[in-house]
């Protein structure tokens, strides 16, 4: 009965919010602390700011209500008055003596805010107490900046009006003017409010060829951005069309690669070099047929784009789409003049290309347009060797029928039978070929050399992909190995259905395999060996250009993630009321990832329960790309991921109970990073791993684990561990020790804990 009587933190915040002057003095008397907060850090005088309750703020300062008080983002009440455009609070707080400089943990003052949120009485009052025009966030930015960002045109012609420098420059060495042109991030269309500052800026005298640090200027950005309207002006101003980044990329070359067919033909109409490079060679020709763009390739031809020009390799805009398996772009190069027979610095030609990826169509489209079915590259290997060596056989059947000589030898005597794999068949001889021993030839020779080399298949895991990828250009580089290796990228759950046929040697895994898969591999015959590689942090990321996103709540991120949240959790505001009313951009793992499968566990509670209505790949780089690009995105990436985008990404705190905590390796060791900290692995077939190439791969792979493991990002077992690891691979140990089940929750060590003890039943032995 008497703590039915105690008065009630959250009847005092919802009576500052609803400006319930008596009852706040009474629940004052009675005890209630000034300072109490809600989850998110907001105090009632943060809540009065924020509702306009200037009565509400004046008692509690005449309370002691501290101005000082912050919000999880590092928000005070002051910032708060002024996002919300609260004129008459503002004076109050700055006559109580509010700090008119406070930064958030952005880095973001009052001006600031007020300048994101088109907040115009605020940016006069702001101003006419002196506060600094030239006060820069985290990312460098002024208040101009942010609102060129965000297209705030009344904010930006006070600023202007004040004094604020159009030619100020932030971390990045972007200018207001480069932020015009991403606008809102392209999650919407531009606005008006985004040209209209442009214009502003450009009327005082910001230059139109001002260059970020990576060289982009702003007519780059709006090429890539497909902003036609602001890149006409900023022509008209004066831009120079043909600029280049320091990757020598042009904003033609940006429009292609971003497909921005509008822009394209602007620039072209404006005269763009059609013929200029970029710093490997390419041609916006070469761009567009890589990336198979029919359509821009018809607009550059138009034009009179040249389609024999040849890059840093050597190769016209042929050979790229042959081997990528662009059909119609092949048909329409070779409809305007290009070259079937022409040869990059191998000696490849787009048949060769088409031959070694397996385009069979393509193969076929060359061949009637006369290509040589017996042309040799510059080691003599043609068409015919590579299509038995990558065991495409459908290709081997079609060169054969076309003339391709089966006995032809390359430049070391070899024929296209002895490239086949035992008990391959070539072409349509159906004819059992014994394989004659190949001599070892060093893993450092380039180019097609290494053909010969036995060929080690690695696939699956993006997340584990850096790592395997950095081992096996080390392991080249030694010039030790007798192997050539590849690395693939298919997801875990796609490099599990190849690993589980027996098509691939090693399976990277951001899980361990599941119940299914081990069913599978059982069902095939397929034992392995399980070899956990290190930890990962998987990241909760945003792009650096959020300004109110530090830290989530695992429940806040389930409300973001759930299955239930389907095109129905679409806002941030439904995140956290404070929050922008914008749309909430998801990127994440794609269904075949086991990052997918982890996060969906660990956050959803169950393995692959998710919504469907959000941008998924199981291609990181793709994620952080999309991430990187929009303000109002949210996805999730393996903590490799994070450290190379820094200044693009940052990573949000996670609370699972304990207070937010940012992925750190600090923070995966002390198993204070939960649950989003996972064990990465290597799975090994066990007919691979007789095979004395493979032994010593892997050997060197786990030898050089530790090193390779910090220099990718993610966490290091200990070395004793690795150790431990290397002796089970070298005994034999087969099988799990996961039972199909998942590790979520489970902290470094006491992974190590389990590893140590005995491999389970469901496995193959111990």
């Amino acid at each position: 009965m008497l703590a039915s009587c105690r008065p009630s933190p959250d009847d005092f915040l919802l009576a500052a919010k609803q400006g319930k002057v008596d009852q706040i003095q009474r629940l004052l008397d009675r005890g209630v602390p000034i300072t109490v907060a809600d989850h998110l850090g907001e105090t009632a005088l943060h809540l009065a700011a924020q509702w306009g309750r200037e009565d509400v703020a004046a008692i509690l300062l005449d309370r002691g209500a501290p101005l000082e008080a912050a919000t999880i983002e590092g928000r005070t009440p002051l910032h708060i008055a002024a996002k919300e455009n609260q004129e008459l609070l503002i004076r109050l707080f700055l006559d109580r003596g509010a700090a008119l400089e406070a930064m958030d943990h952005s880095g973001s003052t009052p001006l600031h805010l007020a300048a994101e949120w088109n907040a115009g009485d605020a940016i006069r009052t702001l101003i006419a107490r002196k506060a600094a025009l030239q006060a820069q966030d985290k990312n460098g930015q002024t208040p101009l900046h942010t609102a060129a960002l965000w297209g705030a045109e009344e904010a930006a012609r006070l600023l202007l009006e004040a004094g604020a420098a159009a030619t100020a420059v932030g971390n990045q060495g972007q200018t207001p003017l480069h932020l015009t042109a991403k606008g809102t991030q392209r999650l919407f269309e531009p606005t008006k409010g985004q040209h209209a500052i442009a214009r502003l800026l450009l009327d005082r005298g910001a230059p139109t060829d001002a260059a970020m640090q990576d060289g982009t200027t702003t007519l780059h950005t709006a090429a890539r951005e497909g902003d036609t309207e602001l890149a006409r002006l900023l022509i008209e101003r004066g831009a120079t069309v043909d600029s280049k980044t320091r990757e020598g990329l042009t904003p033609l070359h940006k429009a292609i690669m971003f497909n921005q067919t509008p822009v394209a033909q602007l620039l072209l109409n404006k005269h763009a070099n059609i013929e200029t490079r970029e710093n490997h060679g390419k041609s916006p020709l070469h761009l567009a047929a890589e990336l198979g763009q029919s359509n821009m390739i018809q607009l550059l031809v138009n034009k009179a784009a040249s389609t024999n020009a040849t890059d840093s390799e050597g190769r016209t805009p042929l050979h790229e789409p042959a081997g990528r398996g662009h059909e119609a772009v092949v048909r329409l190069l070779l409809d305007r003049g290009a070259t079937v027979e022409a040869s990059d610095r191998y000696g490849w030609s787009p048949l060769h290309l088409a031959a070694f990826h397996g385009r069979e169509s393509i193969v076929r489209l060359l061949l009637d347009r006369g290509a040589q079915v017996n042309r040799g590259d510059a080691e003599g290997v043609t068409p015919l060797h590579g299509a038995v060596y990558f065991g495409y056989e459908g290709i081997q059947k079609l060169l054969i029928q076309r003339g391709a000589t089966i006995d032809l030898v390359d430049g070391r005597g070899y024929t296209a039978a002895q490239y086949a794999k035992p008990q391959g068949k070539i072409g349509s001889t159906d004819k059992r070929v014994p394989v004659e021993p190949i001599q070892p030839v060093s893993a450092a020779q380039s180019g097609v050399a290494r053909l010969h080399l036995p060929l080690i298949k690695i696939d699956g895991s993006s997340t584990v992909y850096p790592l395997s990828a950095l081992a096996a250009e080390r392991y080249a580089e030694t010039g030790r190995g007798n192997a050539r290796v590849t690395v693939g990228i298919s997801g875990t759950g796609g490099g599990f259905q190849k690993f589980c046929r027996g098509e691939t040697d090693l399976q990277d895994a951001s899980r361990p395999i599941s119940a299914v898969e081990l069913e599978l591999c059982q069902r095939n015959g397929i034992h392995f060996l399980e070899l956990p590689v290190g930890y990962d942090a998987l990241s909760v990321v945003v792009s650096v250009s959020n300004t109110w996103v530090e830290s989530l709540t695992l429940k806040e991120l389930k409300a973001m993630w759930e299955p239930e949240a389907h095109m129905k959790t679409t806002s941030w505001n439904q995140i956290r009321r404070d929050w922008p009313a914008a749309p909430l951009r998801l990127f994440g793992a794609g269904p075949d990832s086991g990052t997918f499968d982890y996060f969906t566990e660990a956050v959803v509670g169950k393995a692959k329960a998710s919504r469907a209505d959000y941008t998924g790949s199981e291609d990181d780089n793709i994620l952080v790309d999309g991430i990187a690009a929009s303000r109002f995105a949210l996805g999730y990436v393996p903590f490799a991921y994070v450290e190379p985008n820094r200044q693009r990404l940052k990573a949000v705190a996670i609370d699972a109970g304990n207070g937010p905590v940012l992925p750190t390796r600090e923070t995966v060791v002390s198993g204070q990073y939960h649950p989003l900290a996972r064990p990465i692995f290597i799975y090994v077939n066990q007919r691979s791993a007789i095979d004395s190439a493979v032994r010593q791969f892997v050997e060197y792979y786990l030898n050089q684990a530790p090193q390779f493991v910090d220099q990718i990002g993610c966490v290091p077992f200990p070395t004793d561990a690795y150790a431990a690891i290397l002796s089970q691979f070298r005994k034999g140990k087969l099988g799990t020790i996961f039972a199909g089940k998942s590790p979520v929750g489970m902290t470094i060590v006491q992974f190590l804990e389990l590893q140590g003890n005995t491999l389970s039943p469901s496995g193959e032995g111990s």
